[in-house]
């Protein structure tokens, strides 16, 4: 008996995870233009190989900085605003991923 329910749940897992994974790909497919709908792929599959169809250099920088949040990639963008954006991004990333595994967080 308990092999079969941990064998039914399985399955209700992967029902659950294939819906959930199928809502976030019909999300990224109403996004209004290209550029957009592949910045948010490339943000759900944590993949930056959707970010070098991007039209924009500028945008296709800061996709791929949002991917693999760095600095040095949000230097080389053109654009006053998106390299704001962008590094704004990277900071805010970086100090959740340093604090994440500690209790005492400081106030930004």
């Amino acid at each position: 008996m308990g092999g079969k329910v941990i064998t039914n749940w399985r399955w209700v897992f992967l029902a659950s995870a294939l819906t959930l994974n199928s809502a976030w790909a019909e999300n990224c497919d109403k996004k209004p233009t290209k550029d957009m709908r592949l910045m948010c792929e490339a943000a759900e599959q944590n993949n930056p190989r959707f970010c070098e169809e991007i039209s924009s250099n500028d945008q296709r920088l800061y996709c791929k900085a949002r991917i693999q949040p760095n600095s040095y990639t949000c230097e080389k963008i053109t654009s006053t605003s998106i390299r704001f954006d962008c590094l704004s991004y990277v900071k805010a990333k970086q100090f959740n991923l340093i604090w994440s595994f500690n209790s005492s967080k400081p106030k930004n």
